[in-house]
């Protein structure tokens, strides 16, 4: 009885071996552009693994019937095979240059993010979209973008407060931490132009407001409830991203070094520093020429002023001698 247990097990053992072989073999090395024959599969397995054609048959109808996602193709007399993932070339693709060409994860961050994706497509596929390492261009940010989304989800789902420290980025794109240690309660995720952001409510403020999510360090979440308040994340994203839209141009700017973090924040990789005196910075930004564009540089007064081109100093000539006249003495109500 004893033998014959173990030979039950062997068996059962050896049958599920095939079935993983099979498995892995279609996942590894199809895909609905890259589907495989028997014959051409039989050659992906090391040959002390292989499964005669009879029993390969088999396998694949009971992994169809299991709903494993395997598909059949077939054409005249010839029958190819392919395990159907989750991500087609395409999607792939787009997911692969949305990780690479977000500015907020680490390079360690996006190496792990791509060795996740080498589980879900086949070799193939592999090395045709994914990039070798020196391809991953270098960041600055905290480096944990990852785990911080991961715990404010945690928070939000929990309803509770988090604490955390906040930093920002010096000319030099050094972190420059902020004195205060942040308690709010965190509400929605955001995303705008490549970048990570979180809702905050500040008890002490009695208002939201954003922070880039890659600036946040050595968060954790606390047990005291959060604060709750009514909350319209469309709206508030409506309100507190600008949507540039017309052409890109280049534009040079002169600005006072203390609204350096604004300008970092707002531009980022747009934005090229060439100069430094008198404690004003000259740089060059490619940006779309807008309505908003301009009414965010309007906000800093002259903290901030416009070199070139020539036609948006006339149109901030035009803005403020309108709002002159607006206000002007004769216009006011008696």
């Amino acid at each position: 009885t004893y033998i014959g247990t173990i030979e039950n097990f062997m068996k059962t053992f050896n049958y599920l071996k095939k079935y993983l072989t099979v498995l892995q073999a279609l996942k590894t090395h199809t895909s609905s552009e890259h589907p495989l024959s028997y014959n051409e599969l039989m050659v992906c397995i090391p040959e002390e693994e292989r499964i005669d054609r009879r029993s390969f048959y088999k396998i694949i109808k009971e992994l169809i019937d299991l709903s494993f996602p395997i598909k059949v193709k077939q054409e005249g007399r010839r029958f190819t095979y392919f395990y159907q993932h989750f991500l087609s070339t395409a999607q792939l693709w787009i997911v692969v240059q949305t990780i690479l060409d977000n500015p907020s994860f680490s390079i360690d961050e996006k190496k792990a993010f791509l060795e996740q994706l080498k589980k879900e497509v086949s070799f193939e596929t592999i090395n045709f979209i994914l990039p070798n390492d020196s391809s991953i261009e270098k960041h600055f940010g905290s480096g944990n973008v990852l785990s911080t989304i991961t715990l404010l989800l945690e928070a939000i789902k929990q309803k509770k407060k988090v604490q955390f420290q906040y930093f920002d980025y010096t000319i030099k794109k050094e972190k420059n931490y902020r004195k205060k240690r942040y308690e709010l309660s965190p509400y929605a995720l955001l995303t705008n132009n490549q970048k990570y952001y979180c809702v905050f409510y500040s008890d002490e403020h009695q208002s939201f407001a954003n922070y880039r999510i890659d600036k946040i360090d050595h968060l954790i979440i606390i047990e005291t409830p959060a604060t709750v308040v009514p909350f319209d994340q469309t709206r508030w994203k409506n309100q507190s991203f600008f949507m540039y839209a017309g052409k890109y141009q280049t534009i040079t700017v002169s600005f006072h070094e203390k609204i350096m973090s604004q300008m970092i924040e707002q531009f980022d990789q747009q934005m090229i520093v060439s100069k430094y005196e008198n404690q004003h910075y000259q740089a060059s930004i490619k940006t779309a020429i807008s309505p908003a564009i301009l009414f965010w540089l309007l906000q800093f007064q002259n903290e901030i002023k416009i070199l070139s081109p020539s036609f948006l100093q006339e149109e901030i000539r035009k803005i403020a001698n309108d709002l002159l006249s607006q206000y002007s003495i004769s216009n006011q109500d008696e």
